[in-house]
């Protein structure tokens, strides 16, 4: 049976859900089926990034992957089964959201501003609250055991990114925003 992989795309900060992705990959450690990918860069200067002997640990306890940054993430998407960002950080809508819906992905993020505008829930992903391992965890196990619920999200994905997110809206919005 296939191993899916679970995708935290985002610089290694704190406040992206770096922490309650790491821990649901320890409550999901026993289960096979699921390989734990973190895509993103350390950033030094930011106190609220992790330190890399910290990851380091993580990744030599076989917990998760990481591959650092990722130039071709359109690519990185397509190859993932769901995509995680369990953020608290305080951004509009994540632009790696809108990408991941535009490939056509299952999503797990958090029920937030700016997340719950890309990610309706049990439509195209599942919204979960913050700062929570086990909801992760649980929303994960959920939609891997179930192939027909991620293919459905993804597909509601791309279409959602269609109607509301496509560069033709985002750009008639910008200029009418500007020329009132």
């Amino acid at each position: 049976s296939e191993v899916l992989t679970v995708l935290f795309p985002s610089r290694l900060l704190i406040d992206k859900g770096l922490i309650t992705f790491l821990e649901a990959a320890k409550i999901l450690r026993k289960n096979i089926k699921i390989k734990m990918v973190l895509a993103g860069d350390i950033d030094e200067d930011n106190p609220n990034s992790i330190s890399t002997s910290e990851l380091n640990k993580w990744v030599e306890s076989n917990l998760v992957e990481w591959l650092g940054h990722v130039e071709d993430m359109p690519d990185m998407l397509s190859k993932s089964s769901i995509v995680c960002l369990p953020t608290y950080y305080p951004e509009g809508v994540p632009k790696v959201l809108i990408e991941a819906a535009s490939c056509g992905r299952a999503i797990i993020t958090t029920d937030t501003p700016g997340c719950n505008e890309i990610v309706h829930n049990n439509y195209n992903g599942m919204l979960i609250p913050i700062k929570s391992p086990k909801h992760l965890a649980d929303a994960i196990t959920k939609l891997s055991e179930d192939s027909l619920m991620r293919n459905v999200f993804g597909k509601n994905s791309r279409d959602l990114v269609l109607q509301k997110f496509s560069s033709d809206i985002v750009n008639n919005l910008t200029v009418h925003l500007y020329l009132g």
